[in-house]
């Protein structure tokens, strides 16, 4: 299986001019809030941080965008990616192994592939899941809530478990407050944490 946790920055590989069109377009309240919002759409905004996992004992592995400003930083971020799963697969990817993740279906996996794709990884891109309630992603998110419309927090829910959550005044939303002041390892633990969140999680489905 894949355990994975993406971390996700505003468009910083935009041109002064491409923000000033976005921020003429969004109905953010303030240009920094409307650059701001390019993190959630995976064609704007850039992968920072994966945290990944093998199996559920695991210690996370962080892989990190050291260029998110420019094409060349997501580029090398999904070599590192491609080769550290072909590392654990021991073999180039042509079958699919489950991937888990929270929400990962409508958050992770479009940024991952949308990422894949733009750097030229054509199979990596494959391998990362596009099917909502196929075997090849395991979203936590939507098994956790079933039919039900309300989306569930992972930190919420892993405190409903009685497990460990977020690190103390983290979400996501804070994550670029973190790059701008240069906490890379703050932001690293975060993510880790994550993924920690989603080893604990995943025994309490029945996935046979």
């Amino acid at each position: 299986m894949v355990l994975a946790d993406i971390e996700v920055l505003p468009a910083l590989h935009w041109s002064d001019e491409e923000r000033a069109h976005y921020t003429a377009t969004s109905r953010a309240d303030t240009p920094e809030e409307a650059f701001r919002e390019t993190a959630l759409h995976p064609l704007r905004g850039c992968i920072w941080l994966i945290g990944i996992a093998f199996d559920l004992t695991m210690e996370p592995v962080v892989l990190r965008n050291r260029e998110p400003e420019t094409a060349a930083g997501t580029n090398a971020l999904m070599a590192d990616l491609r080769n550290l799963l072909l590392e654990h697969w021991n073999k180039s990817p042509t079958s699919r192994p489950p991937w888990v993740g929270w929400n990962c279906n409508d958050y992770d996996w479009p940024f991952l592939r949308a990422a894949a794709m733009s750097a030229g990884q054509h199979r990596l891109a494959a391998q990362i899941p596009h099917d909502k309630w196929g075997k090849s992603s395991h979203d936590l998110m939507l098994w956790a809530k079933g039919t039900g419309r309300r989306n569930y927090k992972l930190d919420e829910f892993a405190r409903f478990l009685d497990i460990e959550g977020k690190l103390p005044g983290m979400d996501g939303s804070r994550v670029y407050d973190l790059y701008l002041a240069g906490e890379i390892d703050r932001a690293e633990q975060y993510v880790r944490q994550d993924v920690r969140m989603l080893q604990q999680i995943y025994p309490y489905f029945d996935w046979r």
